[in-house]
């Protein structure tokens, strides 16, 4: 960020509130999302890795902790201080946990998005500041008055902008790899664990794949439940597996 702009307190600019520490025998296997802050990636996209639930018909009390787009979350305490996390319309409905911070633009004040990346260059800043004996934390006092650069609302929306559709183009990109890979992984469980197309051949059905591809399936099923003339062995009978030679150095 350019150190001819102007800074101002995160607190004239940005809301910053805390999560709430829901408890484990509220967890359901459906319903709200609670973000933890595991669910947080390095990259700061959320997954919902280990995700809990709270009952939807259990949530009126906590709608202060509901979040929104373009949140911005930060990890105030514990061996991940510091990770910083945004929130997007694919990740909602979700309420915050603990252990948490929720920075939030205040309406008129800045460009969310503008925010994002300015509080993310500027939150290291106030780590410096860490104490405590058992587990480091940071003061929410100390990053209301966090120095984020305030630029023109021009600089602000083209900053946004650009860098927005860089990360919505990474952020496509990474769940088109996933759709991939979940394809890729039910075509190996049809071909190779469910024996799909020898199983169609047996029943009769219409083929499902190329003509090369279908033609190199067996017709049957073994006595051992694989199709006649498939077997198993080990990988050494295929290749060999060598490891890398370590290197001395001079």
């Amino acid at each position: 960020m350019s150190n001819r702009w102007p800074s101002v307190a995160l607190e004239t600019i940005a809301d910053l509130s805390g999560g709430y520490a829901f408890k484990s025998e509220e967890y359901a296997p459906s319903g709200r999302f609670v973000l933890r802050t595991l669910n947080i990636g390095e990259d700061g996209r959320i997954n919902r890795d280990q995700a809990v639930y709270i009952p939807v018909s259990a949530c009126a009390p906590y709608t202060r902790f509901e979040l929104r787009a373009n949140d911005i979350l930060f990890v105030m305490v514990g061996a991940t201080l510091g990770k910083t996390g945004v929130v997007t319309e694919g990740d909602l409905p979700a309420l915050l946990n603990q252990n948490m911070w929720r920075v939030r633009a205040i309406s008129g004040k800045i460009n969310e998005r503008f925010l994002a990346y300015a509080f993310k260059c500027s939150a290291s800043s106030g780590l410096a500041g860490a104490s405590g004996s058992a587990r480091l934390f940071v003061r929410r006092h100390d990053y209301r008055r966090l120095a984020i650069p305030l630029p023109p609302k021009v600089y602000q929306d083209s900053i946004a902008s650009v860098l927005g559709c860089l990360d919505d183009k990474i952020d496509l990109n990474r769940r088109t790899n996933q759709t991939l890979e979940a394809m890729a992984r039910a075509i190996f469980k049809d071909w190779f664990v469910d024996f799909g197309p020898t199983r169609a051949k047996m029943e009769g059905e219409v083929p499902y794949l190329a003509p090369k591809i279908w033609a190199l399936f067996p017709d049957k099923l073994g006595e051992e439940g694989r199709p006649t003339g498939w077997a198993e062995g080990p990988l050494s009978a295929l290749f060999s597996i060598i490891g890398g030679a370590r290197q001395k150095h001079l």
